[in-house]
């Protein structure tokens, strides 16, 4: 299905890796993160670069109160996979605030 997508979004992919203004035109939107996470990595497959990927831990602190009381506070990035693969030469886009209802995404930073 990726193959597919990205074959109609982006004509001649291979043919424009290093032409960044290809890229600024066209976008590709999936319903879910999993689609999204299937569709990046064949993406970032065709890419030349290696690449460098990070990743975030999911933290679980256990705090001590003098009354022997635990309290386990958790932190995350807030990142659906907590994992962010960057590509030299890969457009990168940020979306936050994606208000569905009114059809538009607010703050839409490149």
């Amino acid at each position: 299905m990726e193959i597919q997508i990205v074959s109609i979004i982006y004509l001649s992919f291979e043919n424009h890796l290093d032409d960044q203004s290809y890229f600024q035109d066209k976008a590709i939107l999936v319903p879910t993160n999993e689609e999204f996470d299937v569709t990046n990595d064949y993406i970032l497959g065709l890419m030349k670069d290696e690449g460098k990927t990070y990743e975030f831990k999911f933290f679980i602190y256990q705090v001590f109160f003098r009354n022997q009381f635990t309290l386990r506070l958790c932190w995350t990035s807030r990142i659906f996979n907590h994992k962010l693969r960057l590509k030299v030469g890969v457009p990168v886009i940020l979306l936050c605030n994606i208000d569905q209802t009114k059809g538009l995404c607010n703050c839409t930073r490149l």
